[in-house]
Formats: structure tokens, C-alpha cells, sequence
């Protein structure tokens, strides 16, 4: 699957990792999923790792229908932080294009990184 996720109860954290190659589709999936999860607490960390995608086939209107279901269940995940860690250039405009869409409109609050250590520092993940 190109994108999945776990929750780590003890960490009290959530990690999605993005492999292959990565479609509106399977993200926008991937998140109704993981927001309707039973053991997603309000005010858990993500830390998103899309250093293993080969290639990135999101387009502008799958960012936003993402954050049309992030919005529909923003209740779910309250004030919290999301660290997107991307490599290639491609990944990390992307990534961006997310987080100055969803700035203030829905939670989490996204950053995006290109390295995994500043990326888990921000989201207090050791």
C-alpha cells in the first residue's frame, strides 16, 4: 500500500509513511481512515515520512478534497502537530502547497521538513 499508518499508543503519536508510487486516492483514503481510527487521541503528533515515494501523482484538487475530510472530522484531532519529512523537491512543494492550505483551517498544524531529526524535534518525538 503507498501510504499507511499506525498509531503508537505508548508514544502517543501517529506515523504515516508513503511508498512507490502515491495517488490522490490512496492518501485521501489513508487519512478518512486513520481520522475515523478509535485509538487516534485528540492532540496526537504525526510524523509523516514520504522519503520512500517514487513517484508523487497528487494533484491540487486531491490536497483539497484531503483537507475537506480533515475538515469534516478536525474534531477528532483538536491542536496538534504534523511533521512531513520529504526529499525531493517535487515531495516537498507539495507538502507545502498542503500546509499553507489547511494553515488555519483545519488541525493539525503541518510543517515540512527535510530531515527526519528536525522534523521529530518539532513534534517533541525523540
Amino acid at each position: 500500500m503507498p501510504m499507511s499508518y499506525r498509531i503508537d499508543t505508548v508514544q502517543k503519536a501517529v506515523f504515516l509513511e508513503g511508498s512507490g508510487v502515491l495517488t490522490d486516492e490512496e492518501m485521501i483514503d489513508c487519512v478518512r481512515h486513520l481520522r475515523g481510527d478509535a485509538q487516534l487521541e485528540t492532540g496526537m503528533p504525526t510524523l509523516s515520512d514520504m522519503r520512500a515515494v517514487q513517484r508523487l501523482a497528487i494533484s491540487r484538487r486531491g490536497i483539497d478534497e484531503m483537507i475537506a475530510v480533515m475538515a469534516a472530522t478536525d474534531a477528532n484531532r483538536g491542536a496538534a502537530k504534523a511533521a512531513i519529512v520529504a526529499s525531493e523537491d517535487l515531495q516537498f512543494g507539495m507538502a507545502r502547497m498542503l500546509q499553507m492550505k489547511a494553515d488555519e483551517k483545519v488541525h493539525p498544524e503541518f510543517r515540512v521538513f527535510r530531515e527526519m531529526a528536525a522534523a521529530k524535534a518539532w513534534i517533541g518525538l525523540d
